[in-house]
């Protein structure tokens, strides 16, 4: 008990133990590394026995291998579960009890989101913004029942067609052609933004109410709401109604803040689900906001 085991080593081990833990990690996989670990653990157990200074030099020497077949291990369980099909996406590894982990997952299977390619990896990046283009690409995929449904034709005629990247101009022209959203309209909702800027909680109101035609809502609970336009509040008093939006649990709608991927997934999916609408992935279960290690976790929105 008076051996002090150098800090690095201890982190070493904890990169390990958290390695071990994992719970989505593969049957095969999880026994894998059970057997590395039991194997160094039983010639650490013994070294302390018979020399515990010794015992600590062994460590420094053992700890990084194993560190090393730990993270081989788990990464090549990754990569197996991604070809598989098993995950959706290669960040949502390990984090099956996240909250938005079975939004993600259904968006992805209903074809509705592809993940960003991040260091040659396809990742949900759920923290992250949902930018114009990215949020006009997940409606269109929503009402057209997937990526596959969308024609590959571009209408530059629309200025806000023309400021998006090469890969979402074919769902916002999609959304124009199929009479989703008014050409002028969508003018209009956009504003100022470029195609990269965040889309608002308001903007994403707009955009997604009136690509699913629903009906107008009663009067708006919100006092940040008493400043928005009459079609904005149309827009977010349809969506409240529907149950698809409902403020952020502070008594306000915060028409202004901005949604991350993670939201914007679960929105669609929620619309989809009020809208009667048929993904490229067929019938599914909404995602139980109940399970889960983070239960109680998820926010609204």
């Amino acid at each position: 008990e008076n051996i002090e085991i150098p800090a690095a080593v201890q982190d070493q081990i904890q990169d390990i133990y958290e390695f071990a833990t994992v719970r989505n990690l593969t049957e095969d996989a999880a026994q894998d590394l059970k057997s590395e670990i039991d194997a160094v653990t039983n010639t650490v157990v013994v070294a302390f026995q018979e020399d515990p200074e010794a015992a600590v030099e062994m460590l420094a020497e053992i700890i990084p291998a194993l560190a090393e077949e730990a993270t081989k291990i788990y990464e090549e369980d990754k990569a197996a579960q991604l070809e598989q099909g098993i995950l959706a996406f290669g960040d949502l590894h390990g984090q099956e009890d996240a909250w938005y982990t079975g939004w993600a997952t259904a968006a992805k299977n209903e074809g509705f989101v592809n993940g960003q390619v991040v260091n040659g990896e396809r990742v949900m990046n759920a923290d992250a913004p949902t930018n114009w283009a990215e949020g006009l690409t997940m409606t269109a995929r929503m009402v057209a029942g997937g990526e596959g449904n969308i024609p590959n034709e571009v209408d530059l005629s629309n200025p806000v067609i023309r400021e998006m990247p090469d890969w979402a101009q074919p769902a916002a022209t999609y959304l124009i052609n199929q009479n989703f959203i008014a050409p002028d309209q969508l003018v209009k909702i956009y504003g100022n933004n470029n195609a990269g800027d965040p889309m608002t909680r308001i903007e994403m109101m707009q955009v997604v109410a009136g690509a699913l035609d629903l009906p107008t809502g009663g009067a708006l609970d919100f006092p940040d709401a008493n400043s928005l336009d009459s079609d904005a509040q149309a827009a977010a008093s349809a969506l409240v109604d529907s149950g698809v939006v409902g403020g952020e649990g502070n008594g306000n709608l915060n028409p202004d803040g901005f949604l991350n991927r993670a939201a914007f997934a679960k929105i669609i999916i929620g619309a989809q689900d009020v809208a009667g609408l048929e993904g490229g992935g067929g019938e599914f279960d909404l995602p139980d906001p109940t399970s889960g290690g983070n239960a109680g976790n998820e926010p609204t929105i």
